[in-house]
């Protein structure tokens, strides 16, 4: 009875030490919030022996990477025991960031919990080169989730102790949130392609191509059509990725829609071209390069009896 008992009065003093350091989660503040602009966000959680899981994200709020760079990481993590931990500060040292090429990608810097006492300044290292050598690595990226894994471990003094960024199961996530942003986000030494729409990606995560513009016209539903004087021609287009198109037809050229599936008809009384010319759209604006096609009816020969 008396080891029951002993069990038990431990058991409840667990219990109200565990009370006392937990935090319940509050309303995200407004810094904590995530703005719709990312490059992109950390998701799941950390694990510390001391202090427990450390959340990366949550509704409209977490860490993540700078709109501006890509390389910047910005935002807030969760710790029941800890509380807010700010990424982006630098009272603690260099501000946090992603760094480095392909195989080497690592995260630098410091990140610095908000609520701080007891001779504990809050500074939690994401790496470090000295003695002992510890680090947080990105890897593993696929195409399916574009993005990658966080491996490795973080130093938080005392309090936090080894922050690891892969326990099992789970671990922190780095999730792109666009693929048209014009950095290299997953330093790979490849930029994405900075325009309105979401390129191919490798299998890296990261956009090397794009689409092929294109443009096409046909008569009569051919490349090329041949038809007695005075015919009547349906001349149709479509296009992929461009804008600022013009037609020039045998009356001259005149600005038209990027897409014509109904069809625009012609009397055909001698040979006649048409061709149609486009622009490359970057950024969503048709700047980029020259893009046309052209198509030719013929007139066939004319027969009389003599």
């Amino acid at each position: 009875m008396r080891t029951a008992l002993a069990w038990m009065v431990a058991l409840a003093a667990g219990i109200a030490v565990l009370a006392t350091l937990s935090r319940v989660m509050p309303a995200p503040p407004l810094y904590a919030q995530v703005p719709a602009a990312n490059g992109g966000v950390l998701a799941h959680a950390a694990w510390s022996s001391n202090i427990g899981w450390v959340e990366f994200s949550g509704t409209g709020w977490g860490v993540y990477l700078s709109p501006s760079d890509g390389t910047s990481l910005l935002g807030y993590a969760w710790s029941s025991n800890v509380g807010w931990i700010q990424f982006g500060a630098t009272s603690c040292g260099a501000a946090p960031s992603i760094s480095g090429t392909k195989p080497t990608v690592s995260l630098t810097g410091w990140a610095k919990a908000l609520a701080t006492g007891g001779g504990w300044n809050g500074c939690i290292k994401l790496s470090n080169t000295g003695s002992p050598s510890y680090g947080v690595a990105v890897s593993s990226y696929s195409q399916a989730s574009q993005g990658g894994l966080l491996q490795g471990y973080a130093w938080g003094s005392d309090v936090v102790g080894w922050l690891r960024f892969d326990p099992a199961p789970g671990g922190v996530y780095l999730k792109f949130t666009s693929c048209n942003n014009g950095l290299d986000d997953d330093h790979d030494g490849l930029a994405d392609a900075a325009d309105s729409d979401c390129p191919d990606l490798t299998s890296n995560g990261e956009v090397v191509t794009n689409p092929a513009a294109t443009v096409d016209i046909k008569a009569n539903g051919k490349d090329t059509l041949s038809v007695r004087q005075d015919s009547s021609v349906s001349v149709t287009w479509s296009t992929s990725l461009v804008g600022g198109c013009t037609l020039t037809d045998p009356s001259g050229t005149s600005a038209v829609s990027d897409q014509n599936t109904v069809g625009s008809a012609y009397t055909v009384s001698a040979a006649s071209g048409f061709t149609l010319a486009c622009r490359e759209l970057v950024g969503g604006l048709p700047t980029g390069p020259a893009h046309s096609d052209r198509v030719v009816v013929h007139l066939l020969p004319m027969y009389r009896e003599i």
